[in-house]
This record gives C-alpha cells, sequence and structure tokens, in this order.
C-alpha cells in the first residue's frame, strides 16, 4: 500500500493558516493532550475541515502522528471520518508542524449528541462510536496516554462512553475527584445499587416511555440495564488483561437490546 503522503496531496502550513483564520481561537472546535482541532475552509471551494494540528512538544506527539497516519494508511470505515490530506512542514517561526485534515462533521460532537440523546440503542452505539479516545477522562493513563496506540485504550473509551450515558454525567465532571471515577462510582455500586445512581430523570423516561407497569416487565428493564452498566465496567477496568473484548461486548448489547425490546410486548 502506498505511503500516506502519496496517498492524499499534501497540504502547506500557509493554506491551513489561512484556511483557520489563522489558526484562531474562534475557529478552534476541540483541544487534547496531543493537539488542537479547527474549522476552517479550504481551497478556492471552500470546502469545510477539520485541521487536527499536533501538539509537538507533548512527549510522545511525533510517534502519535505517525500512528494515526499508518492507521489512516489501512483503515477505510463509513463510520469512521475521511482524511482529506496531511500536511507535514514548518510553520512560520520555522518550527516543526505536522496536521492531519479531516472531513468536518456538521453535526458537531460525540460528547455534544450525547447531551442531547442521552440514550441510544445498543447497536447504534457500537457500530457507530468504537475508535473514539485521547481526550481525558475517557483513556485510562495505562494505555492511554503513552506513545502506543491500542485497542484497549479504544475499548476503555467505548465503556467510559457507555457509563456516561447513563449517569449523564461526563467522566471530567467535577464529583469524580481524590480517586473517585466514573467507572468506580458503577463499579461500587454494581450490580445491587446500580439502578439508584442512574440519572433519575432518565430512570422516569425508560419507564414512562416503555410503559412499564407489572413486575415482571419492569424486572426484564431492570435486567437489561444492569447487562449494559455490566459491559461499560467491564470495558474500562483498569488493567488491559481484565478488558471483556469486543466480540463480548457487542453480543452482551445485542442479548440486553433484544430482551429489553421483549419487555415491551
Amino acid at each position: 500500500m502506498l505511503p500516506l503522503e502519496q496517498q492524499f496531496p499534501m497540504v502547506s502550513f500557509a493554506e491551513l493558516s489561512k484556511a483557520t483564520n489563522e489558526f484562531s481561537s474562534e475557529n478552534m472546535i476541540g483541544q487534547g493532550s496531543h493537539g488542537s482541532v479547527y474549522k476552517g475552509s479550504l481551497g478556492e471551494n471552500g470546502t469545510l475541515i477539520a485541521v487536527k494540528v499536533i501538539n509537538l512538544k507533548q512527549k510522545g506527539a511525533s510517534k502519535s502522528f505517525m500512528a494515526e497516519c499508518e492507521a489512516l494508511r489501512n483503515m477505510r470505515h463509513r463510520n469512521l471520518i475521511k482524511i482529506i490530506t496531511v500536511c507535514s512542514s514548518i510553520d512560520s517561526k520555522w518550527a516543526d508542524f505536522k496536521a492531519l485534515v479531516y472531513e468536518y462533521m456538521q453535526n458537531g460532537s460525540l460528547g455534544e449528541f450525547l447531551s442531547d440523546h442521552p440514550l441510544i440503542t445498543a447497536p447504534e452505539t457500537t457500530s457507530s462510536s468504537i475508535g473514539i479516545k485521547g481526550t481525558v477522562g475517557y483513556v485510562a493513563s495505562e494505555y492511554g496516554l503513552g506513545d502506543v496506540v491500542s485497542m484497549a485504550g479504544d475499548v476503555n473509551s467505548f465503556g467510559i462512553m457507555l457509563l456516561e450515558m447513563f449517569a449523564r454525567r461526563r467522566p471530567t465532571n467535577s464529583m469524580f475527584n481524590d480517586g473517585l471515577t466514573l467507572h468506580g462510582y458503577f463499579k461500587m455500586a454494581f450490580p445491587e445499587k446500580v439502578l439508584k445512581i442512574f440519572d433519575p430523570s432518565l430512570m422516569l423516561e425508560v419507564r414512562v416511555g416503555n410503559i412499564v407497569t407489572n413486575g415482571d416487565r419492569s424486572m426484564r428493564v431492570d435486567e437489561c440495564l444492569v447487562a449494559v452498566v455490566r459491559a461499560g465496567v467491564l470495558c474500562s477496568m483498569e488493567s488491559p488483561v481484565e478488558l471483556m473484548g469486543m466480540t463480548d461486548v457487542v453480543a452482551n448489547l445485542q442479548a440486553a437490546r433484544e430482551n429489553f425490546l421483549g419487555s415491551r410486548i
């Protein structure tokens, strides 16, 4: 397979600077430990882009850039953001500059989507969210903040996202301090008390929206919710060797969905 720079047309620092209004703060749409993301308009056609500028002062940033380039070189999937081009050059101060240029997604970030749509069916979540990482709170330090991009980090991010959906609290919420994490919050309550820490308004939506009235149906719904949380907890364990495999995750979530849908009949 051709190297990434031969697969995609290279773009200059000057072009990206112009596209993002000199990387203005008004155009910044995201920031993480390894870089910042800017919205821009590239070329005569005004193609909307998202420019991920790598923070080369961060330890492991160059390796992270190369790892991401290698991953993009080998992957093609309808649920992955399309890469348009790359930039490996020098900036206006003659410092090294590296960036990845993606197709701009109009519908906002995953975090914003979860805030507006906190309860998503299992198959939709599974198919569209694997591969989310680097963000503080979503990746464990043991395998997310080093120099190597790993499947363990992706699994962990997926697990945290599941727990976030049901707690309606982000992993960076102020309540998670002094060693308490979103993962630990659910793990301590699992399984007997886990439903008590769900967001109350979410539980009301589930029961009223699905007209849960009799005891048997209510029990099946509760079993479904606990099963999803169990997957989230096992996907976000501190040690990579304790993580649930994604094949098992999908099977468990599909079974929970079928149980949930069956309770509505």
